[in-house]
């Protein structure tokens, strides 16, 4: 809901993983704190740090 709020916002912005903190209740942006996200490489792996 939040995204039509500024044409601005309607691009995908979903991580392809995500830590959801289930402790902190919902809101319209998020399910919970959003502890940790990112994307995977090109072969559908974790990245490693640089």
């Amino acid at each position: 809901e939040a995204a039509y709020l500024n044409n601005a916002q309607q691009r995908p912005r979903l991580p392809d993983w995500a830590v959801i903190d289930i402790t902190t209740p919902p809101d319209k942006i998020a399910p919970g704190r959003i502890a940790d996200a990112g994307f995977f490489d090109e072969n559908w792996r974790f990245k490693t740090a640089r």
